[in-house]
């Protein structure tokens, strides 16, 4: 989904809102959290990339995830969570369970992120996030948490 695909699912005052926030962290990064209309969140970070054995998938039952890169480029994979073994049981107050770092009897979709790039994410599709394109990458993303519907 592209951001154009995005804000146009949103209300005009949050895709504004939304906006108003990437032009913002794209000149003045501040990690943490960034609060939106709709009950949306935004959560700003930086971060290495990593080798796809050092991470494990996560999966989210109550929001759904856009990942938008400022700066750097990385690997999602993506693979639907009843695909993945169950490594830690689903934690409610985090809204997160974990897997296995390989998908069982399935292959996980690679999408490539490159700046002001992004990824939808819905809930029931399992996510590895942050793995090296081409070595490491210095990572700037943002990651919009939508109440799933």
């Amino acid at each position: 989904m592209t951001l154009n695909a995005f804000l146009a699912s949103r209300k005009p005052e949050t895709a504004q809102k939304v906006l108003a926030l990437l032009t913002s962290l794209s000149q003045n990064f501040v990690l943490g959290k960034h609060y939106l209309p709709e009950n949306i969140y935004a959560i700003a970070e930086v971060y290495n990339t990593k080798d796809e054995n050092d991470l494990d998938f996560e999966n989210r039952n109550l929001t759904d995830e856009y990942h938008f890169v400022l700066e750097g480029k990385e690997v999602i994979e993506l693979a639907p969570a009843n695909k993945l073994e169950n490594k830690v049981p689903y934690n409610f107050a985090k809204d997160v369970s974990i897997y296995r770092k390989s998908p069982l009897g399935t292959e996980a979709e690679k999408v490539v992120l490159t700046p002001q790039t992004g990824c939808f994410i819905p809930t029931g599709m399992g996510r590895k996030a942050g793995l090296n394109v081409d070595g490491v990458s210095f990572v700037k993303k943002v990651i919009f948490m939508i109440p799933s519907e």
